[in-house]
């Protein structure tokens, strides 16, 4: 077996015995491979136990620490490893703006989850951890998990309390909206959103309806009439309001440019920077929802967008001359309806984004032309359109919203 050539240069050249020759060179020291050997087998072999760390323990600070404290000893630091400080801060800026008075199930959705969190969660995971074992010692251990004292006591009798499904349906529209206009690394805007994860968990057997009320964010080429004709119709942001969409962007606009929620990874890793820098253009279309088009990387790229898309029962006007229409596979699917006045009514025919827990199916007025110029000829015609994604559809006959089971979008 040959040690890997980065190896020996951290090895300091063995003299060989008095009279015996010159030092023995690391790079001809045969080497004989036993796998991976214990902790314990590796600390009789160095002569001391090994400094192992807590994930996310290993900060800049805690190894200044850990030189002045020496070998053996084990400190506190502040908790960088388990869920419980993001979650004390969504629960506490929640609390700071008045979601127990304002959003009284929403309050409740995300008090249980907290509580649930410390307790089975966080404080379990305490118990169970050690400083020490053989042949190794953790140099630093996380703080136990605290909360304020008022907040803990509201989240403790809000998690006692029932949610009622037709009450917080009620509130998910105004949690959305309030969630949506919050500075993209607010506090408060991630409390909303983890309030509205959990909500929507609560509400989709009984309110599925509600619960897909909502858009996903899907991406498009623009390659084809029928996705051409819809970017067509788009408006575009006047300048001063994109520039200044782009300075404090919000919730909303972040979840447009990134497929990303987690607020840490988006922080730690520069994900908005980037996602700014990519915007040429945005766009709002006749139902208010967003659209954002991306920079061509090269001359011959294609135009491509992130957009709102919707995942609930169309909410248009479908007649006898509607068609639902696309070009190829992940460039949309429309619903096309000519004006009285003329013009033409292009909107996304909603998708479910996958989602299997829901599905939904209108009876038109009159049979609906489907053309699938990739997969069927013009002629083909369905009494319904049930969608699967926003890049395909079919034509399957179904009667009302149905699937409720355990996944559903929050935005």
């Amino acid at each position: 077996m040959e040690l890997p050539r980065w190896v020996p240069s951290f090895i300091k050249p063995r003299q060989g015995p008095e009279g015996a020759g010159p030092a023995i060179d690391p790079y001809t020291v045969p080497v004989v491979g036993h796998g991976l050997p214990d902790v314990d087998v590796i600390a009789r072999v160095v002569g001391r136990e090994l400094p192992l760390w807590f994930t996310g323990t290993c900060t800049t600070e805690a190894a200044r620490r850990f030189e002045t404290t020496g070998h053996g000893a084990t400190f506190t630091v502040p908790d960088t490893t388990t869920k419980w400080p993001a979650c004390r801060a969504r629960i506490t800026a929640a609390y700071e703006h008045a979601m127990p008075a304002r959003f009284v199930h929403g309050w409740i959705a995300l008090a249980s989850d907290a509580v649930a969190t410390h307790q089975r969660g966080v404080q379990r995971s305490h118990r169970k951890a050690t400083a020490k074992g053989p042949g190794w010692y953790a140099p630093a251990r996380p703080a136990a998990p605290e909360w304020p004292i008022a907040v803990e006591a509201a989240a403790r009798s809000a998690a006692a309390q029932q949610i009622l499904p037709q009450a917080a349906a009620e509130q998910l529209q105004a949690l959305r909206s309030e969630e949506a206009v919050q500075e993209w690394d607010s506090a408060y805007g991630d409390a909303l959103w983890e309030t509205l994860r959990v909500l929507c968990g609560h509400l989709l057997e009984n309110s599925p309806e509600d619960v897909f009320a909502t858009v996903s964010r899907e991406h498009i080429e623009v390659v084809g009439p029928a996705v051409r004709d819809w970017h067509a119709s788009l408006t575009p942001w006047p300048e001063e309001k994109m520039t200044a969409g782009l300075v404090r962007p919000c919730r909303r606009l972040m979840r447009l440019l990134s497929a990303e929620t987690h607020l840490p990874t988006l922080k730690e890793f520069g994900v908005m920077e980037r996602a700014l820098g990519d915007v040429a253009q945005l766009y709002t279309d006749r139902a208010g929802r967003w659209a954002a088009e991306h920079k061509k990387e090269g001359p011959g790229d294609g135009t491509a967008l992130s957009v709102e898309w919707p995942t609930g029962k169309p909410v248009g006007h479908w007649t006898e001359e509607t068609i639902i229409a696309g070009d190829l596979p992940g460039t949309g699917v429309f619903a096309l309806t000519p004006a009285s006045d003329g013009s033409l009514d292009i909107e996304p025919l909603p998708s479910s984004s996958g989602a299997s827990e829901y599905t939904w199916a209108t009876a038109a007025p009159a049979p609906v032309t489907c053309i699938w110029p990739w997969s069927a000829p013009p002629s083909t015609r369905g009494r319904t359109a049930c969608p699967g994604n926003s890049s395909s559809a079919s034509t399957t006959a179904a009667t009302a919203p149905c699937g409720q089971r355990s996944r559903a979008p929050t935005s």
